[in-house]
């Protein structure tokens, strides 16, 4: 199925892929019009709850493609909060925000990358927003995948810089306990982002998929095997200035095998980039032509 967005520099389709495990992804890829089209597509990586319909991803893929730039844009078995996905046994599995493990999602950005490479694209930008940014970078960190020609981290988390929560602290000994009876699979309350999550994913998260930009044990960071040029970015409105520059710093010190590390404030921006999509891509364009 076909569509055309409204100023007719793009050309939207509905698609899907498999993940490396065999589930289905549905997605959407962002064609350029009237312009010549980039050798590297843009493949991005939603955050938590989010999906391939769910903003910034389409927005900011219809201004890549004003840019000359393809996006491929697809759901991860973590969609929305909670989703049942079909492996090639036409079974359905619980998944979702609410039950995904975090350490399968490179089976997921195996299946989208996959899928643009088979368009005919010759590398892909790997973008990941919000926890898709830890998705991403755990990703390459794993994979060394040739094919990613660069890795953008849009907005991560900052959990390096949460103030100390009582309250997160008993949800978080709860959850434990939780996994420890069997009982990963139920839900547990989460009050920092005012929903539930299985006691499983909430540990996985704030446990072992924690260590991604930043170490609290000493251990290196999964961002410190990552090879390929790295961007970082985010929003002016997400943070002060302070913790923004502090988030760039503590990025760019463990990001140590990176060919190169380039940071970008958005001002105005918020975590989703509201009414600032156009300007993101921009910069996202303009950050890979120098790749």
């Amino acid at each position: 199925m076909n569509s055309r967005s409204a100023d007719k520099t793009s050309s939207e389709e509905l698609v899907r892929t498999r993940s490396e495990d065999g589930f289905r992804l549905d997605g959407a890829m962002i064609e350029p019009r009237g312009v010549e089209i980039k050798p590297s597509a843009v493949v991005w990586v939603h955050g938590l709850y989010s999906a391939f319909y769910h903003s910034p991803g389409i927005e900011i893929g219809r201004a890549l493609a004003a840019c000359g730039y393809a996006s491929v844009i697809g759901n991860t078995r973590g969609h929305d909060f909670g989703a049942a996905i079909v492996g090639r046994d036409g079974r359905p599995v619980c998944a979702g925000g609410g039950w995904e493990r975090y350490g399968e999602s490179p089976r997921d950005i195996t299946g989208w990358i996959d899928f643009a490479v088979g368009a005919g694209f010759e590398q892909v930008v790997l973008v990941g927003h919000s926890l898709g940014a830890r998705k991403a970078a755990y990703y390459q960190s794993e994979r060394q995948d040739s094919r990613v020609r660069g890795l953008v981290v849009a907005s991560p988390g900052m959990a390096f810089l949460d103030e100390p929560d009582e309250e997160f602290d008993q949800v978080l000994e709860r959850a434990n306990r939780m996994v420890s009876e069997g009982k990963g699979r139920e839900l547990v309350g989460w009050p920092p982002y005012g929903c539930s999550i299985s006691a499983a994913t909430l540990v996985e998260g704030e446990g072992e998929f924690q260590n991604i930009f930043f170490s609290r044990d000493n251990s290196p960071p999964a961002v410190s095997r990552v090879r390929c040029p790295m961007l970082a970015l985010y929003g002016s409105e997400e943070k002060t200035a302070e913790q923004i520059r502090i988030a760039f710093d503590t990025i760019r010190k463990n990001a140590v095998a990176s060919a190169r590390f380039d940071t970008l404030v958005i001002e105005g921006a918020d975590h989703i980039y509201s009414d600032r999509e156009v300007e993101v891509a921009r910069h996202i364009a303009r950050w890979s032509d120098g790749l």
